[in-house]
């Protein structure tokens, strides 16, 4: 079975570097900053609630990176094979019933909403044009 599109998201995996760059470095001095600078109105408790805050940004810059690095997409003539971080799903193109899609804003992909008997899936790619033109071959709808 020849695969007309394999995808993933390495490329905007890097975008997480920033919030997890930003929440760890934060969560380490702002602290430092709020006890020996002489800043008044803050006490101890502030301090750790903003650490806290950082490093839970932090944390999710990790999770978003990981989940972008695990993702990927192999779509054939028959079948869509999508692997996130948490799930692996399979779906069959003669299963499917109607389609959306939608460009992302300051990237390349598309995100494509797939509903199949009462179910949706949703999917990210780069190849519009090809993902378009195989789902019209199979007789899917599109709809606004």
């Amino acid at each position: 079975m020849r695969s007309y599109i394999v995808d993933g998201m390495k490329k905007e995996s890097r975008l997480a570097f920033v919030p997890i760059a930003l929440g760890y470095a934060m969560s380490i001095l702002q602290p430092i900053v709020i006890k020996y600078g002489n800043i008044t109105g803050y006490t101890n408790t502030d301090a750790i609630k903003l650490a806290l805050a950082y490093f839970l940004l932090g944390s999710w810059g990790v999770y978003a990176y990981l989940y972008a690095r695990k993702y990927h997409v192999e779509i054939s003539e028959d079948t869509i094979k999508r692997t996130t971080l948490f799930s692996h799903k399979e779906l069959n193109l003669c299963e499917l019933t109607c389609y959306s899609y939608k460009r992302y804003s300051r990237s390349a992909l598309y995100g494509f909403k797939l509903q199949y008997a009462k179910n949706k899936m949703l999917v990210y790619t780069r190849f519009r044009d090809e993902f378009i033109e195989l789902l019209r071959s199979k007789g899917t709808r599109k709809i606004s």
